[in-house]
């Protein structure tokens, strides 16, 4: 290169380079100033660096001597902020406030789609805005703003999330009533555990499309979920329906039905019914159980059966003894007071009933004894009324009329003061939970017969004074559970023959005498609030072997109120 071309290149090259660079100080000043930079002054400032790179490089050749000052400033300042990821923050604060516009402050939608966005790349972020119509403002709308919610959940979770759409607008819903649900219409093996169904719930809850509330203590162990509650919002639960009926018509798994009065829906195609798995039948105060435009109905693929009702009497439709594959009922009454049932007689005729439940019903437990059902596994009694309770069971034979049965569930049933004699007789019973049942004062001499028995719960039975001699009986038992039993007095003298108790749940139980054999059980996690412990334990922890005492932390929970 001769004297003249370089001259011509130098200076060139420095006019050049004095624009690159100006253009680079000028643009970090905006990003110093403002704390914000698009992504194409992102990219300019990431283009700019090797350019002042290759500046700094040439800084002796002409005109560049008297740019160096310069060039130094370009080159720190293009240094600090060449970072990507600063844009990406600055951005993700520019569509974060583009999607709080979209979801118009409700913060349903904000914590909905807001749970998809979390650690994703910013083209997430953006092709997320960018797939909104800003015309979409009514239902429709928000169900396709959520849809994407609902898109990302594994199958499974989708087939739980769209039956959501089967309870009542606004119900509290105990999880015990969902699982035992879940476990009959996707359980693959007959010993599937209610344990994989709360994950289900939990997952949900994780993304925001359902509310988790604890009644009593945060764990719920040994699938016990009556201190559970479930509920969702409106919104979502429309997008379950919404979700539900894009199914093809005659793959459709589930229907719902409601009833105003004596005033039924348009009648049913029979393609629709064919394919119905949970069914839910809902009516109000006026209805009079006049089931003749339904008479002729056949569901014969339904597994699952929810009745919402709230009259004072409630005759069970006829067509319910057509359910041959009929797995789980679920009676839940939103009346004031305890609905009388009739014609339970059509339950006899379901070769593959397991579960029962009954919520704020009358009923007596004859009336149960009576059903002679064979295959029933789970019987759950909520808010229920039995008015007198007869002991007189010659004519049935309970072992008999419920052979299968493994789990009886009883829960703030108030009248209930003493357990029928015949419950002693049901040996294949592994699960016995009465719980917040304030008049039973005393439990019979024979559930020492119950030779199965793993979990005797009895939470807060605070009327019952002591366990009977027998209990001590009960070889396979595992877990007993007697916290909140604030009358109890003492356990039974031999209660050190059960090898098999590897755990004891006493909170509030201070003023219970242990007896002497307690002693001699190893490996017991007994968990109890501190004054227990203090009382009653304390001085056992060398006395006993791998005796493993938590103590737990008093909770004042008031989510009970949401019941009311």
């Amino acid at each position: 290169m001769n004297k003249a071309t370089e001259i011509v290149v130098s200076a060139v090259a420095g006019a050049f380079a004095s624009e690159v660079l100006k253009l680079a100080i000028g643009e970090a000043k905006l990003v110093f100033a403002f704390g914000y930079v698009s992504k194409e002054l992102a990219s300019t400032m990431e283009d700019l660096l090797p350019i002042v790179t290759e500046v700094e490089s040439m800084q002796d050749v002409g005109e560049l001597k008297t740019l160096k000052d310069t060039i130094d400033k370009a080159r720190v300042v293009v240094e600090e902020c060449k970072s990507v990821k600063k844009w990406e923050i600055h951005l993700k604060h520019y569509y974060t406030r583009r999607i709080l516009k979209r979801c118009n402050g409700l913060p349903l939608l904000i914590e909905v789609l807001g749970v998809p966005l979390k650690g994703k790349p910013l083209y997430y972020w953006k092709g997320q805005v960018e797939s909104w119509s800003e015309k979409e403002t009514n239902l429709d709308g928000v169900l396709k703003l959520l849809q994407p919610s609902f898109t990302a959940l594994e199958p499974h979770l989708k087939e739980c999330f769209m039956d959501m759409g089967s309870f009542l607008e606004d119900q509290k819903i105990r999880a015990s009533v969902i699982i035992d649900i879940w476990v009959e219409l996707y359980g693959k093996s007959p010993t599937s555990s209610s344990l994989a169904y709360m994950k289900y719930l939990d997952d949900l809850a994780s993304q925001n499309l359902l509310k988790l509330i604890p009644l009593g203590r945060k764990e719920h162990e040994d699938g016990f979920y009556n201190e559970l509650l479930v509920t969702q919002h409106d919104v979502l639960r429309e997008l379950a329906i919404h979700q539900s009926k894009q199914e093809a018509v005659l793959e459709r798994k589930r229907h719902s039905l409601v009833i105003q009065g004596d005033n039924y829906p348009d009648d049913l195609l029979l393609s629709q019914r064919e394919s119905v798995r949970f069914l839910s039948i809902s009516t109000d105060d006026l209805f009079s159980s006049s089931w003749e435009e339904m008479d002729s109905f056949q569901f014969p693929k339904v597994e699952a059966l929810l009745l919402n009702i709230s009259s004072s009497n409630y005759a069970l439709p006829g067509f319910i003894a057509t359910m041959k594959k009929l797995k789980v009922v679920i009676i839940i009454n939103h009346g004031p007071d305890p609905a009388k049932l009739t014609n339970l007689s059509c339950l006899n005729s379901l070769p593959n009933l397991k579960r029962i439940r009954l919520e704020k019903v009358e009923i007596t437990f004859l009336d149960i004894l009576q059903l002679q059902l064979g295959r029933l596994k789970k019987l759950s009694l909520v808010m229920c009324s039995f008015g007198e309770v007869f002991y007189d069971t010659d004519e049935t034979d309970a072992s008999k009329a419920l052979p299968s049965l493994q789990e009886i569930d009883i829960d703030y049933c108030y009248d209930l003061d003493e357990l029928p004699y015949w419950i002693s007789e049901a040996v294949s019973w592994e699960k016995l939970s009465i719980t917040n049942c304030h008049k039973l004062s005393i439990l019979p001499e024979a559930i020492g017969n119950l030779s199965k028995l793993e979990l005797l719960r009895l939470c807060s039975c605070i009327s019952l004074s002591e366990l009977p001699e027998t209990t001590a009986r009960l070889n396979n038992l595992q877990f007993l559970d007697i916290s909140d039993c604030l009358g109890l007095r003492k356990l039974p003298l031999e209660i050190g023959r059960l090898d098999k108790l590897k755990k004891i749940s006493m909170n509030k139980c201070w003023k219970c005498e242990l007896p002497d054999s307690v002693r001699n059980l190893e490996n017991l996690e007994v968990k109890c609030d501190e004054e227990t412990e203090m009382v009653l334990w304390k001085g056992l922890e060398e006395k006993m072997i791998n005796l493993n005492v938590q103590v737990e932390e008093t909770e004042h929970n008031l989510n009970l109120l949401r019941l009311l």
